[in-house]
């Protein structure tokens, strides 16, 4: 019995030191997904929150999402503590499991290494600072339980299994594990007899919810060479885990490499030791267990390939759960102090990993960094948490039907998504709705009250601008220059109906309705703002021409000024004013507008689209400009070989931004 119990010793010290280690993590407020998950529960029964679609809709995980979310909501009154807490608790039975496990294939020397292994490594920092993190704990915690029960209970070993792949499919390569954990004692054919219900519940699974999971990552791959490189990258994105060999620098890049040796000197001389140890214990380790961990190893880390770009330590979870049994395999055999050297060490690495003050921000297979770690939680949450806190300030209630617009709001908060789920959740009210002000139309600005905000960084406050008389007409003039016409023609109805329509933001509407067919009506709304139509205007346009060429620049800007006011339609004369503009940052905005009526009016001109994508590279549209780029040489395909610049412009586009010299 005292042997039983010392043991545990270990174990236990494991789980209790990870209870301690993330007890701060429990008082962490929700974040990003947790408010979708939240908005897609709130207000539904669970039958109908679970037949309704997923939403994010990116996966399948009815458990780890709609389930889990619709029940602790309800038990913790919409408290993040109690998501935070069960995250902690789920994790704490996940270290004992590991224990368990590693027990029964090696021994308890070896759980004594694998538990404190696990409990500390920083790839559980993200599930226990995240209530969406049950997605992930959820499915090892059931995994796990899976494996261990399957040797006596096969059948409950598939129910679990299968409610584990409900909640994340990252453990379906399980019933392999147990296949082979179920060998050590049986013959091939009674391990598959025993292994059955698992295999069973990944086919249940894969046909139904798991089809559309294939569909969404691995059918998403450009190429079997993607998929190589990817698996690869997954790869050494878990050794970076394991080792917490996170870098952004070349000081700590020195300092892993050294870690990474030490390690792998370390591993390679314990056979040497235990060949001269005269302990009665030493044997050699167990190859059966060490077999089932790297395999493990493998089983876990080899789903991460199909989302290797947006890699994070946390994915590797289920991974190092078989690297904490092929880690305390290894040294069960082993003097006790090689162990805790091994623990020690990779203790070490997870904590310089911990803490981290940056993140991967770009999607990179081979990043150094996690794209989600600690830092990026608590960065994003603490923003959140102060844009909420803000907006609660502002407008302590909002009336039904409110539509809220966001703008600039900060990097990494998550705090808009969608329609506004954290607005709902937030105020108790299923009928409010907000959305990036790019993303204004007639209809979200026309269903009800609607309230235009803006974070404004110098004071980490949000302003009310909406009353504001400019602000509807700038939104509208950004939208222009990005193509959005829905987005132009609400951000103009709303300021109509607010009185703060500007001359500018008429002539805007004016050539919207001409854009959209409606030249009469958009001849009226010029002509009520003085602008006239006599035809072309070939002397103006030479007028300006020689001027230009003579240097007078000036002139030429006056003649194109007047010419606009009595020949509105001449697309030369608008796009000469655009050209004229545009070199002066204070006339950027007319310049905007000249290069739009000239592209509204000859829509089949070439130079008017690589005039618009001068335009849009300046304000930063890069995407958009390499669309209007390509219009250009649709309609001259000479351009090819005469515009050498343009040429440029459209292969850096293609890579990423570019500069460009106004005229």
């Amino acid at each position: 019995m005292k042997a039983r119990l010392a043991a545990w010793v270990a174990p236990v010290g494991a789980a209790m030191l990870a209870l301690v280690v993330h007890l701060r993590d429990v008082y962490a407020p929700f974040f990003a997904d947790d408010w979708l998950f939240l908005d897609a529960t709130r207000h539904r029964s669970l039958f109908a929150a679970l037949a309704a679609p997923d939403p994010i809709g990116n996966f399948a995980r009815p458990l780890g999402r709609q389930a889990w979310f619709w029940t602790l909501d309800r038990l913790g009154g919409g408290s993040p503590e109690l998501f935070h807490a069960a995250n902690l608790a789920l994790f704490v039975i996940a270290v004992l499991l590991v224990a368990a496990i590693a027990r029964r294939v090696a021994g308890p020397r070896a759980a004594a290494v694998a538990a404190p292994f696990f409990a500390l490594t920083h790839a559980a920092d993200v599930p226990l600072l995240w209530a969406s993190g049950s997605q992930d704990l959820l499915a090892l915690v059931l995994a796990l339980g899976a494996l261990l029960v399957v040797e006596h209970v096969a059948l409950a070993a598939g129910v679990l299994l299968l409610l584990a792949l409900l909640a994340k499919e990252t453990v379906l390569f399980s019933p392999l594990l147990a296949l082979l954990l179920l060998r050590r004692t049986r013959t091939w054919g009674a391990s598959l007899r025993g292994a059955l219900p698992m295999f069973g519940a990944l086919v249940l699974w894969a046909f139904t919810v798991g089809a559309r999971v294939f569909a969404q990552t691995l059918g998403g791959a450009s190429s079997g060479g993607a998929h190589a490189t990817h698996t690869a990258a997954a790869m050494v994105a878990f050794a970076r885990t394991l080792t917490g060999f996170e870098t952004g620098g070349q000081a700590t890049l020195l300092a892993g490499v050294v870690l990474v040796v030490a390690l792998g000197a370390a591993l390679t001389m314990l056979p040497a030791l235990l060949a001269r140890t005269e302990s009665p214990r030493a044997t050699t380790p167990d190859r059966g267990a060490l077999v089932l961990g790297l395999v493990w190893v493998l089983a876990g880390a080899l789903p991460v390939a199909a989302v290797a770009p947006i890699w994070s330590a946390y994915y590797f979870l289920f991974a190092l759960a078989g690297a904490a049994i092929a880690l305390g395999a290894a040294c069960a055999a082993a003097p006790p102090w090689a162990g805790a050297v091994l623990v020690a060490a990779l203790a070490l690495g997870s904590a310089q990993a911990r803490t981290r003050s940056d993140f991967a921000q770009e999607p990179d297979a081979w990043s150094t960094l996690s794209h989600v770690n600690r830092r990026y939680l608590s960065e994003g949450s603490g923003q959140s948490r102060a844009l909420l806190a803000e907006l609660k300030r502002i407008h302590p209630t909002l009336a039904p039907n409110t539509t809220l617009f966001w703008s600039g709001l900060p990097p990494f908060s998550a705090f808009q998504a969608g329609d506004g789920p954290l607005v709902r959740v937030a105020y108790g009210d299923k009928s409010l709705r907000a959305y990036y002000l790019a993303d204004m139309t007639v209809d979200r600005e026309r269903r009800g009250p609607f309230r235009i905000l803006r974070w404004v960084p110098a004071t980490n406050s949000l302003e009310d601008t909406t009353d504001q008389p400019m602000t509807l007409v700038n939104v509208a003039m950004s939208m222009l220059v990005r193509d959005d016409g829905a987005a132009v023609d609400g951000a103009l109805d709303a300021a109509r109906v607010r009185g703060t329509i500007t001359p500018a933001g008429e002539y805007v509407a004016a050539w919207r309705a001409w854009e959209r067919g409606d030249q009469a009506r958009a001849g009226e709304m010029l002509a009520s703002l003085g602008y006239a139509a006599n035809g072309q205007a070939e002397d103006a346009v030479q007028a300006a021409a020689q001027a230009i060429a003579s240097g007078d620049t000036a002139t030429a800007s006056a003649l194109m000024r007047q010419a606009r006011l009595t020949h509105v339609l001449d697309p030369a004369v608008q796009g000469l004013s655009a050209d004229l503009a545009l070199p002066n940052e204070s006339q950027r905005t007319d310049a905007v507008l000249a290069a739009y009526a000239s592209r509204v009016l000859a829509p089949q001109f070439p130079y008017s689209w690589r005039r618009w994508a001068s335009i849009q590279i300046l304000y930063g549209h890069y995407r958009l400009a390499h669309r209007s780029l390509e219009r250009y040489f649709e309609l001259a395909p000479e351009a090819r070989t005469q515009d050498a610049e343009a040429l440029e412009w459209l292969d850096k586009l293609a890579t990423g931004p570019v500069s460009v010299a106004v005229p």
